[in-house]
């Protein structure tokens, strides 16, 4: 009896204890210390990768730009440093979401300028995840010397170029807007010739890339209402590691995108910087111009561009809607029609031909053997491409039910880009950077946790980059259901979510 008793006053005392321990840990306006933390171990574990140099996440190039050691580190130590960045990542932004949702009052102004300062440290770095950035310069290369990236494929350069692009984009053509291949340009003609060549236009590259990123985060800090706004913008995009990661660190074409796009919705919103511009015609022009910029970078920003004409429809008074419209349109067309006639109706030809693919890691894998064994791989390619289109619609809809921060601007782009990347057969982790953009600006809700997840899942099937063997399993086998699932507890998020 008196052991139980004793057992008793030891439980009592402990429940006291975790009570207590959870109850500081809760309390309102504490600051989420281990998830802060996390997020900057996150952002330094990228930044180390970066720094070591040559390796199985980082593409080799001569000459002393972009910035790094020569430490080769082994497939093992980079993968590993990278799936902690990703994990890291994650929990550190979902804690510090949670402490905001509590009344966490950081500084908004210091969360934005230390994501600035990352992105500008990552972006003089070698770039990492991907083998992307050394294509990019390919095409540029193709462009400088006369010929046509959309129908010459890397694999014809020769010199010093001849090994910057890496299987399979050595025998692709190029996929991107002739905006890109116009930055591409640019970037190999300033580059110049040599041995250092690629390096230096990869790392010109970068630079482009970081001071997009910067751009677009003061953008949405500029858009975002009040300060509790603010910290949110901030969190989610300026210092969010999965972007600096993805978007900065990978040098990806999805930053200047999103910069464009974030500059249309500044106009559109018609707050900060944008309020010179006045309302009306002239706004809607620019906000079409820079929009169909980001579809002249890439195709599938067009879906942004989309949200823009349904936010003007939405929310513009009725004297004054078509002649809004007219002018979006108008604005897109003016960049979008020159762009493509320069570069000619075989720019599509590529992005037709890549409509057909599934990604490895994507939901629609699990089907895509099934259905091939069973009808073929055209057949079964085509059949998956009209399905995920009525998954598109679906998700769409259902996202228009759910997400919130009705009235603003950024949701209908938000309703079709999110609505994509769920429901698409071909998605890869750094296609996240453009919606979080637009979350970032909307009010607080699981949706930040459902993309914040997505991305996770999908960068850790996508590491260490150029060499993805040693986590070939988690992106077949582990990914595709787990993404499923995501998608799953989104439309279960719109449907239970009042009108």
């Amino acid at each position: 009896m008196t052991l139980l008793t004793a057992s008793g006053r030891v439980a009592a005392i402990t429940l006291w204890l975790a009570k207590r321990h959870a109850l500081r840990l809760l309390a309102p306006g504490r600051p989420p210390k281990l998830a802060m933390a996390a997020l900057s171990a996150s952002v330094a574990a990228t930044a180390v990768t970066a720094m070591l140099g040559p390796s199985a996440a980082a593409q080799p190039f001569a000459g002393p730009l972009p910035l790094h050691a020569d430490a080769h580190p082994n497939t093992a130590t980079v993968t590993a440093l990278l799936v902690f960045a990703v994990v890291a990542g994650a929990y550190g932004l979902a804690g510090c979401l949670d402490a905001l949702r509590r009344g966490w009052a950081v500084n908004s102004k210091r969360m934005l300028i230390a994501g600035a300062v990352s992105a500008a440290v990552l972006g003089v770095l070698t770039p990492i995840g991907s083998a992307d950035p050394g294509s990019y310069a390919a095409y540029g290369r193709l462009a400088a010397i006369g010929q046509d990236p959309y129908t010459t494929p890397p694999s014809t350069l020769t010199g010093a170029y001849a090994a910057a692009a890496e299987p399979p984009w050595r025998t692709t053509t190029s996929v991107y807007g002739p905006i890109a291949t116009g930055e591409q340009w640019v970037a190999a003609k300033l580059a110049g010739d040599g041995p250092h060549a690629p390096g230096r236009a990869v790392f010109i590259l970068g630079l482009i890339n970081a001071l997009a990123f910067i751009v677009a985060a003061a953008l949405l800090y500029l858009l975002a209402e009040g300060e509790a706004g603010r910290r949110r913008a901030a969190l989610l995009f300026a210092a969010n590691p999965l972007l600096l990661l993805e978007g900065v660190a990978g040098a990806h074409v999805d930053v200047p995108l999103t910069a464009l796009v974030v500059g249309g919705l500044a106009l559109l919103a018609r707050r900060g910087i944008a309020s010179s511009f006045g309302a009306g015609v002239p706004v809607s022009i620019a906000a079409g111009v820079l929009g169909g910029a980001a579809a002249a970078v890439k195709a599938s920003a067009a879906l942004a561009g989309g949200g823009f004409a349904i936010a003007i429809a939405c929310h513009r008074h009725s004297r004054g809607r078509l002649r809004a419209l007219i002018a979006l349109a108008v604005g897109a067309a003016a960049v979008l029609i020159p762009g493509y006639l320069l570069a000619g109706g075989h720019a599509f030809d590529q992005l037709g031909h890549a409509s057909g693919f599934v990604s490895f890691a994507d939901p629609w894998r699990i089907v895509t053997h099934p259905l091939e064994s069973l009808l073929g791989k055209g057949p079964a390619r085509a059949l998956i491409r009209i399905l995920a289109w009525i998954g598109f619609a679906v998700m769409a809809l259902l996202l228009r039910r759910g997400l919130p921060g009705r009235g603003h601007p950024a949701r209908p782009a938000l309703v079709l880009v999110l609505g994509w990347l769920l429901t698409a057969p071909y998605v890869l982790p750094w296609y996240a950077v453009l919606p979080f953009a637009l979350i970032a600006v909307l009010p607080s809700s699981a949706f930040d946790k459902v993309l914040i997840f997505w991305t996770s899942v999908l960068a850790i099937g996508y590491l260490p980059g150029r060499d993805p063997h040693p986590l070939d399993i988690w992106k077949s086998g582990f990914a595709p259901p787990l993404l499923l699932c995501t998608v799953i507890v989104a439309a279960a998020l719109c449907l239970r979510r009042r009108s």
